[in-house]
């Protein structure tokens, strides 16, 4: 009866022992979710004041202009946030931690926070945050390449001025995320055109057959890859082609 009880006793330490550590992953997990919130936020609130600021009347030869370039950052405007949705809320316990479970419940209790702990150990909640965050500036890198048409007379001038304000808006959104991201040690992974691409951080997408030779390279990075502290958060996306070896 006694070797019974201490096992119990002991199972129970246990659990508070892992119910503390579990506490304080997911507590960290929230204060980088915060600091994104916050992030985000911001960004939000600038690119909105930008979009409801529509400057002139638009006409046939705007809409046939600049229509498209207005809903691609209108379009962001909701990619923004719906991301910045997922950061809205905490991270819940997954476990119904409101009351200490009984003894039958104990050894159960205690493989399920097992398993929380081990998810949180290895930043699985953290890299979904970040991935999400990637997300967007690759949304952004698409913004960036947008080359806006020159106007064409006073008329479309103001159009043609407040798309140039949203696409620095965008830019200052990019570098708020950038930095943010670079303050926690994700980088985006240095590979350059005419390397051969490593199968540990690139995935090849596509191929050039208008080159002949032995070696392959990258001729295009298409997707960018990051790492996080060292650890690969997603590869990035190449086209390769081939060329000959210098001898």
């Amino acid at each position: 009866m006694d070797d019974l009880k201490a096992q119990a006793t002991q199972a129970q330490e246990r659990y508070e022992d892992h119910l503390s550590e579990l506490r304080q992953l997911v507590d960290e997990a929230d204060k980088l979710r915060s600091e994104f919130f916050h992030v985000l936020q911001n960004a939000l609130r600038r690119l909105e004041g930008r979009l409801r600021i529509r400057t002139g009347k638009p006409s046939s030869s705007y809409k046939s202009r600049y229509e498209d370039y207005w809903q691609a950052f209108v379009l962001f405007r909701e990619r923004l946030a719906q991301t910045f949705g997922l950061f809205h809320h905490e991270h819940i316990m997954p476990i119904p931690f409101n009351r200490t479970p009984n003894e039958e419940e104990l050894e159960e209790w205690i493989d399920e926070i097992e398993d929380v702990i081990q998810s949180y150990r290895l930043h699985r909640h953290q890299q979904e945050d970040l991935l999400a965050l990637i997300d967007l500036l690759d949304s952004i890198e698409r913004l960036r390449r947008l080359k806006i048409p020159k106007y064409r007379g006073d008329a479309s001038k103001p159009f043609y001025r407040s798309l140039t304000e949203a696409k620095s808006d965008v830019k200052q959104i990019e570098q708020g995320i950038l930095r943010t991201l670079t303050g926690i040690e994700v980088v985006k992974i240095n590979l350059q055109l005419g390397d051969y691409p490593p199968p540990e951080t690139t995935r090849i997408v596509g191929r050039r057959e208008d080159a002949e030779g032995d070696t392959v390279v990258i001729a295009e990075i298409t997707l960018s890859g990051y790492l996080w502290k060292t650890k690969l958060l997603r590869k990035a996306d190449v086209i390769v082609t081939v060329q000959e070896e210098n001898t």
